[in-house]
């Protein structure tokens, strides 16, 4: 028996031992097991009721569940409530995302729940159940989205290989759409990309090299020049070259080497170009350029030529002519037959350099 004097140490100390939390269900920390369903458990502390803690511990079960899929929710989840022989019953279908597709999550169950007082509030638990058929058709969608994503990414390979960078970029966009932002992996049929994991990140360092290539590429400039005489080929100078190399390196943009084909300069001057010559590929722009001159006719000692030009800008990504522009026929004379030839094809440079460096900035 205790003396007198330590009765009331006894009681202070008896009086401030903290009570113990309240044991939670037997089915949070042991799940069921069916071959039917899944489960999944979540629980909450200290809410100020037990309805709050009832909901927080759904919450939590129903992120477990997303969690599990490998889901992001994209919006609140539609619950329905109903009493069928004197038992309630809550079920919910919930829109998530899955492997960058919608999908909604259906026949979700509140299979039970149980709120708890303890010293600091409320404690909720809650156990919801999900039909495995509805899992399995869930994945089965997610996977065949999976595979579609590593088919545009073999794609936007091939198109970068074959110098197509905007439509490499555009497969590579749909790719990483089709992936969205689960990082939950599902297998791929591929030895090199054997989950969607690799292949993302395969489609992120793909897609950095080809904006790097593409913006060096939009760069680079190639050159086409020809000289009509009375409407045929004629050798132009060289001195007419170098002003329209320089017009382009004016605009700050890099010259491609090489001499560009007298087909491919035809084709763009007439509105097309789609079907570029080879090494072409590997530039922003070409550039195609035409000088003529027409004889006029001679008049006592001197000669007389009309000069005039054009040029067009094909932009090789899209396509398309981007500029053109055209050097007015302007009379020329000179004594010489062959040099009212030359005079003329300088006074469409002249005209024509300008612009371009105008057009290309």
């Amino acid at each position: 028996m205790l003396p007198r004097s330590l009765l009331p140490l006894c009681l202070v100390a008896c009086a401030a031992a903290p009570r113990p939390p309240p044991p939670a269900p037997a089915w949070f920390d042991k799940l069921p097991e069916s071959r039917e369903s899944l489960y999944f458990s979540g629980s909450a502390s200290a809410a100020p009721s037990p309805e709050r803690a009832r909901e927080l511990a759904f919450q939590k079960a129903m992120s477990a569940l997303v969690t599990f899929v490998g889901a992001r929710v994209r919006s609140d989840f539609n619950s329905f409530e109903r009493e069928q022989n004197g038992v309630h019953e809550q079920s919910v279908d919930l829109v998530v995302e899955v492997a960058g597709e919608e999908q909604t999550l259906r026949g979700v169950r509140l299979k039970d729940s149980a709120t708890l007082e303890s010293g600091a509030g409320w404690d909720g638990y809650a156990l919801i159940e999900w039909p495995k058929r509805e899992r399995e058709a869930v994945m089965a969608a997610a996977q065949a989205r999976a595979q579609r994503a590593l088919e545009l990414y073999r794609q936007a390979e091939q198109a970068r290989r074959s110098g197509d960078l905007g439509s490499a970029l555009e497969g590579l966009k749909n790719t990483l759409d089709l992936l969205g932002a689960s990082r939950a992996p599902l297998p791929l049929p591929d030895p090199e990309l054997s989950s969607t994991e690799t292949l993302r990140a395969a489609a992120l360092s793909l897609r950095d090299r080809v904006e790097s290539e593409r913006a060096a590429k939009k760069k680079r400039c190639a050159l086409g020049l020809r000289c009509l005489r009375d409407g045929a080929a004629s050798p132009c100078r060289s001195e007419h070259l170098a002003a329209f190399e320089g017009s382009i390196t004016e605009a700050g943009l890099a010259l491609a080497p090489g001499p560009i084909g007298a087909q491919s300069i035809a084709a763009i001057l007439e509105g097309g170009g789609q079907s570029l010559g080879p090494g072409l590929e590997s530039v922003g722009c070409v550039v195609a350029v035409e000088l003529s001159s027409e004889t006029l006719g001679k008049v006592g000692p001197f000669f007389y030529a009309r000069g005039s030009g054009r040029l067009a800008i094909f932009d090789v990504e899209s396509r398309q002519i981007r500029k053109t522009a055209q050097a007015k026929p302007d009379k020329v004379g000179h004594i010489s037959e062959d040099q009212v030839a030359e005079k003329g094809y300088q006074q469409a440079e002249k005209a024509l350099a300008p612009e371009l460096a105008r057009a290309l900035r």
